[in-house]
């Protein structure tokens, strides 16, 4: 995967080069290739044709599932990153009898960040493009709230999300934000987030600037026999419908 930076508050200027987890953010992403979302793909139609047992998922219908995942699992073969760090939290004293105070920790559901590693936090954007604020928020508050401990604060959050290539490679929902679009947003935003950013965009290219083959195994939420909604049940299609699907799996694997 190719990446590109976008500094917001001069946030590029703050993250050192010989950071370590920087550089783990740069491994994380980069070492995410086309190869490896196909495989992840194929193994979802494999669990949900039965040719594996466990979970019966069918395979997303776009590319940000497994993206997530793929991302997931990078940073948690990583030491010292956490994830799911609860944003919204603040001490209170509360007596559980007289002679025993105790300081409990609230914590808001729904309300955590995907990815921190010292004063450095991660967000993933795939989401809905009316998530954005959120995402930014999120980052603000674990650097601006006065709720936190100092430790428990960041000092630089990094914000990663799709470009538009990327976006129409894997046939991502059509609300999905892109890069494109927060390159334009930034600018007129910049007087209610203080936190310095790093918005990275992933693009569907090597390192060379080659950009991916394109796969047919996203989109097409109508299927190739007119289906609407395709059955989540794979026991439930004709035999017709898994021989398309098993001949567009083996075309995948014969390109890889």
């Amino acid at each position: 995967m190719k990446i590109k930076e976008l500094s917001f508050r001069h946030g590029v200027a703050h993250r050192h080069p010989e950071e370590k987890a920087w550089i783990e953010i740069q491994e994380v992403l980069r070492s995410i290739t086309r190869e490896k979302i196909i495989l992840e793909y194929i193994s979802y139609f494999e669990y949900w044709s039965g040719k594996k047992q466990g979970r019966k998922l069918r395979p997303p219908v776009g590319g940000q599932t497994i993206l997530n995942e793929l991302i997931k699992s990078g940073f948690g073969s990583k030491s010292g990153w956490e994830s799911q760090i609860p944003v919204l939290r603040r001490n209170v004293d509360t007596k559980l009898n007289s002679d025993a105070p105790q300081l409990l920790t609230e914590k808001a559901p729904y309300w955590t960040m995907d990815f921190k590693h010292g004063l450095y936090g991660v967000e993933s954007c795939f989401n809905n493009a009316g998530m954005f604020a959120q995402n930014l928020l999120r980052l603000s508050v674990m650097s601006e709230s006065s709720f936190l401990q100092d430790s428990d604060k960041i000092k630089l959050g990094f914000l990663i999300v799709p470009s538009s290539s990327l976006k129409e490679w894997s046939q991502m929902d059509s609300t999905v934000i892109t890069f494109e679009q927060v390159e334009t947003i930034l600018p007129y935003i910049t007087f209610s987030i203080p936190t310095p950013l790093v918005i990275i965009g992933l693009f569907p290219e090597d390192e060379s600037g080659i950009a991916w083959q394109t796969t047919r195994l996203f989109g097409n939420k109508i299927d190739e026999f007119g289906m609407k909604p395709r059955p989540d049940n794979y026991s439930k299609l004709s035999a017709l419908e898994k021989s398309a699907w098993e001949d567009r799996i083996k075309s995948e694997l014969i390109n890889l």
